[in-house]
């Protein structure tokens, strides 16, 4: 993605810039997309998998309780990822990945709960031998939206542990760009959005 601002210096201008308002951005050239965004976070605390899972379940950030996962139990998420890690002892290093699908506002109208929840089941195939957990957050968490306005993004909580492999499973440089093409190819398919790009935070 490059900068459409010929008086811009920056020769890539990466997602955090445009979520900010990044002065190269021109919010009137048409520039509608949706963001994957990838939480760079250690996560080696053993505390990690419930304190993200209640995070993301809270339920003020999901007034419609749409939430979902694959292989996991929904009355108890963090005890049955916890449950397959003791199983493989893989009590150590990164316990989890985290990564989260945000939509434009122009997107907004091509949304609908179950469009969601069948996009975020397709999203648990991708990792096959996984737990996942998904859920939709609904507030305004983001500067780039205007206060108080609607704002869904969905939350993805995986579990690093492999049941397939029984080895652990990361989102690195080596498969983050074939999931982006994978979640773009789905987001065309339900008729949301032509355009993904990547974000790290």
């Amino acid at each position: 993605m490059y900068c459409k601002n010929a008086n811009c210096s920056k020769q890539d201008c990466s997602i955090r810039y445009y979520r900010r308002r990044h002065q190269c951005i021109d919010k009137g050239d048409g520039l509608i997309m949706a963001v994957l965004k990838l939480i760079r976070n250690t996560y080696r605390n053993q505390t990690a998998p419930e304190n993200v899972i209640n995070y993301c379940l809270n339920p003020q950030k999901m007034p419609n309780n749409c939430y979902g996962g694959s292989g996991i139990s929904l009355s108890d998420p963090c005890g049955s990822m916890q449950k397959i890690k003791d199983i493989f002892c893989h009590n150590y290093g990164k316990q989890l990945e985290h990564f989260v699908l945000s939509f434009d506002k122009d997107e907004i109208p091509n949304l609908s709960i179950p469009k969601i929840l069948h996009l975020s089941y397709a999203i648990c195939e991708f990792f096959e031998g996984n737990q996942l957990l998904f859920a939709l957050h609904e507030t305004n968490i983001d500067e780039y939206y205007d206060s108080g306005e609607f704002h869904p993004h969905i939350h993805f909580v995986l579990n690093t542990t492999n049941v397939n492999i029984q080895n652990k499973t990361r989102i690195d440089f080596c498969n983050e760009y074939t999931l982006k093409r994978y979640v773009g190819a789905l987001l065309l398919e339900f008729g949301i959005t032509e355009k993904l790009i990547m974000g790290f935070y």
